[in-house]
């Protein structure tokens, strides 16, 4: 059962080579990683069949609130660590038995949102707000479950569900509700090492991630800094002291109509998840853009079709971006009815022309990506009806896949009702994880609401 294949991640997450960061409308698109390293390449390359060794339920949520989100997610030395509503927790992914667990306060009234965790890991810490406003910043070692510092936020307004910190080094930071601005703290000390507040000069930084080890800063100008279509912006790499590296500004004029920065895909190239308008006020169809290598302008479009393909911001999709032998690629799954469909497409950002496509094998309706350690690319394939699920090894280069783990036949029933919505073939918000050295799969949703009581909330499979 031991498989040296590398796993997958939150959610760009966690994020984040991953998912879109800084994303508008919710989602970190979130990936999660775990921050193990592996080897990139399998060496048993026959499938295991996976038992289901423990399940855990949803949370009990009264009717009167909004979806519970509960998004983290990691293998940190052998052991499951969750990002609950009420407490950061670690188990043993053999037995479930718990070996820690600290509370956090991350369930607001406010908003009916929990507060936001952020989308990578660094050095085995993450950073997550909690509090009633989410006006406290905490740092959590996820090793061995302790509280590193925690401080208030300081700025014009709380951040907003979907505001994630970003970790790196010795550094935190932070944008406060969407249109205010953005801070850095340092971790060792508490202190605070910049402030960029719009109220002070009509600009602010509106998102922080990390992007391929590396701080970047999304930046808008104007009265509502957010998609404004009368200023532009810019996407700026920062060094831990937030003092910039690199800079891209762009106007809000794009071709013929105007442009809005979403989030970030990848870092060389400077790869963005875009919004076009029509030049008359609408924002119309999502994009994919490649800026030059010397920053100057955007170098080429990727052959992303808004009717055909997923978009990369929502919460229930996953666009990976990941090496291959001429450059990065970047997966992005179909869509049916702006709902995820069965295929994914593979992108060169060189080019921006699509390369490949893989289907679902095996009698299977959808592939998952997600990536791992050392960058290794595995899909997800859900079950579909009495099939149970499987994880698959993909090839960069090519899209072939080769069945890993072939899950539970006993439990597909209680797969299909954790991954699907009752009577539509659509997958929920569920982060698939893969941990190589004890060939374990995890199964974690990230969402839940009243209406699902009794639905599984963790599957764990070896």
């Amino acid at each position: 059962m031991l498989l040296a294949a590398a796993l997958g991640l939150v959610l760009v997450v966690a994020g984040g080579g991953a998912a879109a960061w800084l994303l508008l409308d919710g989602d970190d698109g979130d990936t999660r990683a775990t921050n193990e390293d592996g080897p990139k390449e399998p060496t048993d390359l026959e499938p295991a069949d996976g038992s289901l060794v423990f399940a855990e339920g949803a949370p009990g949520i009264s009717p009167d609130r909004s979806a519970l989100v509960a998004r983290g997610a990691w293998f940190v030395d052998g052991a499951l660590v969750r990002v609950l509503d009420s407490a950061v927790v670690a188990q043993d992914p053999g037995t479930g038995e718990e070996l820690w667990r600290l509370p956090v306060e991350r369930n607001v009234d406010r908003s009916q949102r929990e507060c936001p965790v952020s989308a990578n890991v660094d050095e085995n810490r993450i950073a997550l707000l909690q509090g009633g406003h989410c006006e406290m910043l905490t740092v959590v070692d996820i090793a061995a479950g302790e509280e590193l510092v925690t401080w208030p936020v300081e700025l014009p307004a709380p951040p907003g569900p979907y505001d994630e910190p970003a970790i790196i080094g010795d550094t935190v930071a932070l944008a406060g509700g969407s249109a205010t601005g953005g801070a850095g703290y340092r971790i060792s000390t508490g202190e605070r090492l910049w402030y960029a507040n719009r109220y002070d000069d009509g600009c602010a930084d509106v998102g922080y991630g990390v992007i391929e080890g590396e701080l970047v800063a999304r930046h808008g100008c104007g009265e509502q800094v957010v998609h404004d279509a009368e200023s532009g912006g810019s996407v700026r790499g920062l060094d831990e002291e937030g003092n910039e590296a690199w800079s891209w500004e762009y106007t809000p004029e794009y071709e013929e109509g105007t442009l809005s920065v979403d989030g970030v895909l990848a870092l060389e190239p400077l790869t963005v998840l875009a919004s076009l308008g029509d030049g008359e006020g609408e924002v119309g169809a999502d994009a994919v853009l490649v800026v030059s290598d010397n920053l100057a302008a955007v170098s080429h479009r990727v052959d992303f079709d808004s009717e055909r393909h997923a978009n990369c911001a929502a919460s229930n999709v996953r666009c990976p971006v990941v090496p291959g032998e001429e450059g990065k690629v970047l997966l992005v799954p179909t869509a049916t009815a702006g709902e995820t469909g069965g295929e994914l497409v593979a992108f060169d950002l060189t080019t921006g022309d699509p390369i490949w496509e893989a289907t679902p094998t095996e009698g299977h309706e959808e592939l998952i990506p997600f990536l791992g350690p050392g960058d290794s690319l595995h899909a997800y394939q859900p079950s579909a009806g009495s099939l149970p699920g499987s994880l698959v090894a993909l090839s960069a280069e090519t899209g072939e896949s080769r069945t890993v783990m072939r899950l539970d036949e006993s439990a597909a029933e209680r797969e299909t009702a954790m991954v699907r919505k009752a009577g539509v073939a659509t997958t929920r918000p569920v982060a698939p994880l893969w941990h190589p050295e004890t060939a374990t799969f995890a199964l974690v949703s990230e969402e839940f609401s009243s209406r699902e009581q009794g639905l599984p909330a963790l599957l764990v499979y070896r």
